[in-house]
């Protein structure tokens, strides 16, 4: 799915991660996800929070958190925090 404001140079920025999140499907979701996954801690995982808690969508708001949550804590039980 073509997203408003995600180009090649301009990728997860606050305005695509809100598109992706708002409009996203299966396979744009499975991209943002393994990038979370990639950096739990970093600007994107902090954008998704970000605008989860100032936008609120139909269950994305609730998943999103979470998996967040999730993937910090796996990164944490490795790291041995």
């Amino acid at each position: 799915m073509n997203h408003r404001h995600l180009t090649k140079d301009a990728a997860y920025t606050l305005p695509a991660v809100d598109d992706m999140l708002d409009r996203g499907d299966a396979v744009t979701w499975a991209d943002l996800a393994a990038e979370i996954e990639r950096a739990p801690f970093g600007p994107v995982a902090e954008r998704v929070l970000r605008i989860c808690a100032a936008h609120k969508m139909y269950g994305t708001s609730a998943l999103w958190p979470a998996f967040v949550a999730l993937v910090r804590s796996e990164a944490g039980d490795k790291r041995g925090g």
